[in-house]
Parts: structure tokens; C-alpha cells; sequence
């Protein structure tokens, strides 16, 4: 009767284990800016929320500073979505518009703003963000003087808020998870770069060199460490329940 009982509880807990496995770990999310008023602190000042509803995810930027309706700057989200990746980037030299120019980081020769990407980060994706057409394109990173056609999506200006979304498959993510780093550039469209993120960036605005100390990571991946450990909690409990049936067996010639 106690085994009969013991094995219950042990299903029970098989049960709750096998369904973290399918429940979906990506919630609400928000990203807060460094500080930073370089370019004005709509950016540094502000914050990011990310969300998903399946395969899409929905993003609000509030935006900081004392007059953020004026904001004009350019907002990137370098995303890491797969194995591999650009760890900065200098090998980037598209300038045919000001969203390629503001993804590469380069406007002209003697003219290149490079960020340096923090460690086990690499940039697969790129999506930029500017109310002066409004659009946001998101772009797959390449070397070279071209990228890949960008996606183009219109987004929600709200004036002190901006709201957009994409698709997962579009930043090349297989599930609710992903890495990112941001930065905001010139109005112009010229790559200067300021020192606003939503993550810690050190070196000098305009065009130099900046460097990522951390990034930013939305949802969790597909099978989290939580997960890992209570299926051996549930391993460990049909082991020992298994052990327990043996010796009773062996002593008592019964279960």
C-alpha cells in the first residue's frame, strides 16, 4: 500500500516535470538604459519592454531625456539568435542608405564608428528604428560593401513611445529566445555614434570605438537549467523508489 501510494507521488512529479518542458518560458521583459545623454538620453534614459505571443514578439521603446517627441536618432538592436556570429563590426561597409550606413557603423572612408561586441556575443541580425520615415528594417548581417535587402515594417510613433513587432523567423530565431545589444546613431544617418544603450558601453562617441561590457537576453532557452534540475530530482526519486522496492523484496519476500 506505502508503494502504491509513493509511486503516485512519483507520477505526480513526473507529470509536473514533463510539463516545464512544454510550457513556454518567455514572459514580459524590460531592458532599462544605461544613463547615458550623449545623444540627448531619449535612448540612455529609457527603456525597452519585450514580449511574444507565439512566434511574434511585441516591443515598446519609452523613450527618456527631456524632450524625447524630438528624438530623430537611430536606435539598433544587434541580435544574436544562432551559433556563430559578428563579434564587432569592422567588416561591415554597406553605406547606401542611412539604416545600412547605421547598421555597419560606416559612413565613408575615415568616417567608421565600430562596436565591439561583449563576449559569447555574435551578431546575426540587425533591426533599426528611426521616426523620420517611420520604419524599422531589420537586416541579416553580412561582410562586405552590401547587406541582404532588409525587411521593411512600419511601426506605432507615440511620441514619447515607440511600438513595434516582428517575427521570431525574421531575426532568425528558432524559439521565443534570443540575445541583443543596442546603440543609437546620428539623425543624419552618417553611423556617428553615441554612447546610449541598453546595456554598458564604454569608449568615445562619434567615430571611434566602442565596446559592450554585457547583453541583454529575451526568454530562456529551450531547455533551462530549471528544468535540467528537476528532471533529475525526478530521476533521483524513481532510483530511489526502485532501490526501496528491491530491498523489501530481498527482506520481506514481498513489494
Amino acid at each position: 500500500m506505502r508503494t502504491d501510494k509513493l509511486s503516485v507521488h512519483v507520477l505526480i512529479i513526473g507529470l509536473v516535470c514533463f510539463s516545464l518542458l512544454h510550457i513556454s518560458t518567455a514572459g514580459v521583459y524590460t531592458y532599462y538604459g544605461n544613463g547615458d545623454g550623449s545623444g540627448g538620453g531619449a535612448i540612455g534614459n529609457g527603456s525597452l519592454t519585450l514580449s511574444d505571443s507565439g512566434s511574434t514578439v511585441h516591443a515598446t521603446v519609452a523613450l527618456g531625456g527631456s524632450s524625447p517627441s524630438f528624438f530623430q536618432n537611430y536606435l539598433v538592436l544587434y541580435i544574436d539568435s544562432r551559433p556563430g556570429g559578428f563579434t564587432d563590426t569592422s567588416r561591415f561597409y554597406d553605406n547606401s542608405s542611412a539604416f545600412a550606413s547605421t547598421v555597419s557603423g560606416y559612413a565613408s572612408f575615415g568616417s567608421r564608428a565600430t562596436a565591439k561586441f561583449a563576449p559569447n556575443f555574435g551578431a546575426d541580425y540587425a533591426i533599426v528604428l528611426s521616426r523620420n520615415a517611420p520604419t524599422m528594417r531589420i537586416y541579416e548581417l553580412a561582410a562586405g560593401p552590401t547587406l541582404p535587402d532588409p525587411k521593411s515594417v512600419t511601426f506605432t510613433d507615440n511620441g514619447s513611445s515607440w511600438q513595434f513587432n516582428f517575427d521570431l523567423n525574421d531575426v532568425g530565431a528558432s524559439g521565443p529566445y534570443f540575445k541583443f545589444q543596442s546603440t543609437a546613431t546620428s539623425s543624419l544617418g552618417t553611423a556617428y555614434r553615441y554612447l546610449e544603450s541598453y546595456e554598458t558601453l564604454t569608449g568615445t562617441k562619434g567615430f571611434d570605438t566602442v565596446t559592450f561590457g554585457n547583453f541583454n537576453t529575451f526568454g530562456v532557452e529551450a531547455v533551462p537549467e530549471t528544468t535540467n534540475a528537476a528532471l533529475a530530482v525526478f530521476g533521483g526519486l524513481v532510483l530511489t523508489v526502485g532501490v526501496g522496492s528491491r530491498v523489501r523484496r530481498y527482506l520481506f519476500g514481498k513489494a
